[in-house]
């Protein structure tokens, strides 16, 4: 996906949080844009073992791994690029971007095969 087709803002993390909504497990990101607040998550990341395209450790992996950091505690203060547009995140110097709606549907799709 190309980023120049869509809004690409820098932006501060505020805050990484993982909690329970309604019986999923679910991850956000907060972050400050020069436009106002943004957040990207809350997909139900972990339902059930029984599960089969449980996204959890994928989603929070790709987070962590675009922004640069070794902990999930590591991510407030971490400056990244968002493209709101597309709802993803991107590291602020690299060109590695995390598109979690497209990712984890590809994730899905794959495990039910």
């Amino acid at each position: 996906m190309s980023t120049e087709e869509c809004e690409v803002v820098n932006a501060a993390i505020t805050s990484a949080e993982i909690y329970n909504c309604h019986g999923s497990l679910t991850a956000m990101l907060r972050m400050d844009t020069a436009d106002g607040n943004y957040g990207i998550g809350g997909y139900a990341l972990y339902s059930s073992p029984k599960d089969p395209a449980n996204g959890c450790g994928y989603f929070l992996r790709r987070v962590i791994d675009v922004v640069g950091v070794e902990s999930w505690n590591d991510l407030p203060g971490k400056h990244i690029r968002v493209n709101i547009s597309k709802n993803a995140i991107g590291n602020i110097i690299k060109n590695d971007w995390f598109y979690p709606e497209q990712e984890l549907k590809e994730v899905f799709t794959q495990k039910t095969l």
